[in-house]
């Protein structure tokens, strides 16, 4: 049973106009909450509740950049049919840059996003939460294309391209959707993937 604590000020002279320095007060008496009033634990906002400010949104939503950097490459095929979609490569510029000025400059841009952000408590958790996703998202298509290369599926004609148009697609579907999330201020959740990441942090 939950109490509270109330006071209440006494007889007259504690009238209006009366000298409220000589009103006495009646001794505080412990009454029980009622059932029916929330607790107060409740009525507070849990920090984890509250919308994440603009720049970690917006920091979030570029941690994405890293996986369709390497997953660009699979819409070749359709660069030839929409044109238009070579637009989507722009924001990866400065990436594909850092990686041809920098000796491996992949695995140097993945071990500072897993030492300095992911494993950094001090950075905000929507930061650490998508970073680490679009890092196993990002291993997924280095994963795929290795097999592409390893199986020459790009050498398998019409169902080669299929499979890399897929994954171009796929990957886009699931950048978007985790950008869009973000600058919404709302946890970009994958199934499984995201699980996985919540287990890490």
């Amino acid at each position: 049973m939950a109490w509270r604590c109330w006071c209440s000020r006494g007889p007259p002279p504690c009238g209006a106009g009366a000298d409220l320095s000589k009103c006495r007060w009646q001794r505080c008496a412990r009454q029980p909450w009622p059932s029916w009033a929330p607790s107060l634990k409740a009525l507070e906002v849990s920090p984890s509740m509250q919308d994440p400010p603009i720049w970690q949104r917006v920091l979030a939503a570029l941690a994405y950049l890293l996986p369709w950097s390497d997953a660009f490459s699979f819409g070749r095929g359709l660069f030839g049919l929409f044109p238009a979609l070579q637009w989507l490569g722009v924001p990866i510029l400065p990436i594909a840059l850092l990686e041809q000025a920098v000796p491996f400059g992949g695995l140097v841009l993945f071990l500072v996003l897993f030492l300095a952000v992911v494993r950094n408590n001090k950075v905000p958790y929507v930061i650490r939460f998508n970073v680490l996703q679009a890092i196993l998202i990002d291993i997924v298509v280095v994963l795929v294309s290795l097999a592409f290369q390893v199986l020459q599926l790009g050498a398998l004609g019409f169902v080669g391209k299929t499979l890399s148009n897929t994954v171009f697609i796929g990957i886009l579907v699931l950048v978007l959707f985790a950008v869009v999330q973000n600058l919404r201020g709302k946890e970009a959740d994958i199934p499984s993937l995201s699980e996985a990441v919540r287990m890490q942090l």
